[in-house]
């Protein structure tokens, strides 16, 4: 559901929060219609960070769907209302999810495996062939280029012993 533009004004997010909120992404992908981050807070107050992020960027994309130049404007704005209506929460447009299904990572393995689902979801859905080569992912920034999200790259190489 979501274009470029939208998937640039939640990097931009992403971006704001590691600089100013003490934000560290290890990993993420902005697919279509969900994110998937690997993260953690400098302060360890990270469920604070995720709902202002997702409080900000919720406002943005229901602007960005509203005023731009947006041939589903209507649709997506009536989904954005509909979604409310299922949950408790006083907003007018329910744009995430309600709960953010945090997972905490325990182990090397298991957190190498993590990053790998994060990275394949774009090949898994058929949009690209290798990770790599998807735009809104840090799979680009693990083998060398440089993606639109600041991370802090993990030694996945230690990560597999």
């Amino acid at each position: 559901m979501l274009r470029p533009v939208q998937k640039d004004l939640i990097c931009d997010s992403l971006n704001y929060c590691v600089e100013k909120k003490g934000l560290e992404i290890f990993a993420y992908v902005i697919m279509s219609s969900h994110l998937h981050l690997l993260a953690r807070a400098e302060n360890g107050d990270l469920s604070s960070i995720l709902r202002d992020f997702k409080k900000f960027t919720a406002t943005q994309l229901i602007k960005s769907f509203r005023y731009k130049n947006e041939s589903r404007r209507e649709w997506m704005v009536k989904l954005f209302d509909n979604q409310q209506r299922k949950q408790t929460s006083k907003s007018k447009h329910q744009v995430w999810q309600y709960n953010n299904h945090a997972v905490e990572t325990f182990s090397a393995r298991f957190t190498l495996s993590k990053i790998n689902y994060i990275h394949q979801n774009p090949v898994v859905a058929g949009i690209v062939n290798k990770a790599d080569q998807y735009p809104y992912s840090s799979a680009q920034d693990y083998s060398g280029e440089t993606g639109p999200v600041k991370v802090s790259l993990l030694n996945l190489h230690s990560l597999i012993i």
